[in-house]
Order: C-alpha cells, then sequence, then structure tokens
C-alpha cells in the first residue's frame, strides 16, 4: 500500500467536505463534522506511515528491517500526540526531542481532540464537534506531519545507522 497515495486522498476527501459544509444545514454539517473528524484521525495515521516508512527506506538498506517497519507500523492505528512522539523516538531519542521542540500547544490539542472526539463518534457518543473546530484541528494535524517530515529529514546527514537497528529492537512488542 502506497500511504502517501492514501493519505492525500484522504486529504483530498477532508477538504471536500469542508467546501460542502458551507452552506448546508446545521444537522448536515454535524454529520460532516464527525465524518471529516474520523477522516482527520485516519489522515494522521496514513502519513505518519508514510513518513516513517519513507524514513526507514531512506535510511536502511537492509529490505527485511524495511519490512518489519512497514509491518509494525500497520499496526498504528488512532494516534495521540504522546503516541506520536513515542513513535518518532523509537528511531532515535534525539529525534524525538527536536519533534517535541519545535511542536506548540495547539498542535498536542488539536490531535488530542481528534483522537478524543473520533473515539466518542466511533463508538456512538454525541461528540459535539464542529466543522469550523475540526478544520483548525486538520490544519494543526497537516503542520504535525509537515513536522515530522522536516525533523525526520535533517536527521538524515547527522544520524547513526542503527538507529533503526535500535527502534526494530524497541518495537518487538508494542507499536
Amino acid at each position: 500500500m502506497n500511504y502517501h497515495s492514501e493519505a492525500q486522498r484522504i486529504s483530498s476527501e477532508i477538504k471536500r467536505l469542508f467546501d460542502l459544509g458551507i452552506d448546508v444545514p446545521m444537522e448536515l454539517q454535524a454529520s460532516l463534522a464527525r465524518y471529516a473528524c474520523v477522516l482527520t484521525s485516519s489522515y494522521l495515521e496514513a502519513s505518519l506511515r508514510a513518513e516513517l516508512l519513507n524514513y526507514a527506506n531512506t535510511r536502511v538498506h537492509d529490505q527485511y528491517v524495511v519490512a518489519f517497519v512497514k509491518a509494525s507500523l500497520r499496526r498504528l492505528e488512532n494516534p495521540n500526540f504522546e503516541r506520536i512522539l513515542d513513535l518518532v523516538g523509537r528511531f532515535g531519542s534525539d529525534i524525538k526531542q527536536s519533534l517535541a521542540d519545535c511542536l506548540e500547544g495547539k498542535h498536542r490539542t488539536s490531535v488530542n481532540s481528534v483522537n478524543a472526539n473520533r473515539n466518542l463518534i466511533v463508538h456512538g457518543k454525541n461528540s459535539g464537534i464542529s466543522l469550523a473546530y475540526v478544520k483548525q484541528y486538520y490544519g494543526d494535524a497537516e503542520d504535525v506531519v509537515e513536522k515530522i517530515r522536516r525533523v525526520l529529514s535533517n536527521t538524515f546527514d547527522s544520524e547513526d545507522e542503527n538507529v533503526i537497528d535500535e527502534w526494530k529492537l524497541n518495537s518487538m512488542l508494542y507499536l
């Protein structure tokens, strides 16, 4: 599966929902907001998989290690802020710290709000999420993905090749 393509497809669908929600009744806006929130969570999952797999493919020439990373990333579901930091941190504590340093409180709030609302929605509970909030959260999610991309690309020259092997050892049981 091409995770970049999946993330782009989801992103396009979210943007179409935002456009559709402009001139519709409030009841329909609420439904669009719930759907957009779940898709925003899916966008984060697909984007994280794409960026981390790209990092592994760029850094490692052992296809068995890359296959392990890919299989491990398939288990990534419903990420919250701490889980994202922990996952990125498996590639190196300095990478985790670099990401934490460039993210703001709004990123934590938005990612965790998407996570919490998604859980309410998929379990049939009322989340009270609005399309305006989802739009804000989605924009912050895009920022998080871009910052991950930048942090990972800045490590290509400075990181030791053993980072992926360390990640593999630390990830055996839980992602």
